[in-house]
């Protein structure tokens, strides 16, 4: 409408009165998918199970702890070059990682949330030891170069020039979600197979995300820190994931009330 000249008023009450009417409609028959957090114990027992000496497990170690640590979107992760930004014609490249003493840096040279300047991450060392160490360890084991894809395709104990996409994310977390239920399950009530793909088929590519900011909530971690690291505008979003936090941390059913 303005593109034509006319003049637009979106405080108009007959405007507000149709977008009401439409919201009304889709709550009818739309319900909110949120998948399952990452949480902060899961990634831990994922790093511990995960062989630093094999090519395809030491990647899936640094996809899940910087993703998660970095709280990254998946075209975010697969989009980091190792160093520097490449210098080679890539149109998934979005940012480059580097590292030194005191931790890990992302670099982002555009994203969803910013398309005009850049932004960083910081990972600090003295707080994400076993986060660096696994970032660290999968560029050591693969000896990639500085200006190259940081993620990698791999074939066995081959490392593959191309960079992962971001469809893969969602497939690895789900991979090592699987194998983390069933070795929980060893020892306990057998799981049905139907019942183990259930509850991997509730993770997805934003479950590192959603993980990182429901365990930083879950541990009291002030909006303003979790929002530098996430990279949100306004601590609305963070509302959401520290509400799913509160209703088992904070209750009406709490102080002796439920029994």
């Amino acid at each position: 409408q303005r593109t034509a000249g006319y003049p637009f008023d979106s405080d108009s009450p007959v405007l507000q009165s149709v977008m009401t009417g439409i919201r009304r409609e889709i709550a009818k028959v739309r319900t909110i998918r949120r998948v399952k957090p990452l949480m902060r114990d899961d990634l831990e027992e994922m790093l511990e199970t995960l062989r630093q000496d094999n090519l395809r497990e030491a990647r899936d170690a640094c996809l899940l702890a910087l993703g998660w640590a970095g709280a990254l979107r998946r075209s975010e992760l697969v989009g980091l070059d190792w160093k520097a930004l490449g210098t080679t014609e890539d149109n998934g490249r979005v940012g480059f990682l580097t590292a030194d003493d005191k931790g890990l840096t992302i670099t982002l040279m555009r994203s969803k949330a910013s398309q005009e300047q850049a932004d960083t991450v910081i990972i600090p060392r003295a707080f994400a030891p076993s986060i660096c160490a696994a970032v660290e360890n999968w560029i050591r084991l693969s000896g990639i170069k500085a200006g190259t894809p940081l993620l990698r395709r791999t074939d066995g104990n081959k490392l593959g020039s191309s960079r992962m996409v971001a469809r893969t994310v969602a497939r690895t977390i789900k991979r090592r979600v699987h194998v983390l239920i069933k070795s929980r399950a060893k020892g306990r009530r057998k799981l049905k197979r139907e019942d183990i793909a259930a509850l991997t088929e509730a993770f997805s590519g934003h479950s590192m995300r959603a993980g990182f900011v429901s365990s930083a909530a879950d541990r009291d971690v002030s909006d303003r820190d979790i929002m530098q690291q996430t990279r949100h505008k306004s601590p609305a979003m963070v509302a959401v994931y520290r509400r799913d936090v509160d209703k088992f941390k904070r209750s009406g059913l709490a102080k002796g009330v439920g029994f």
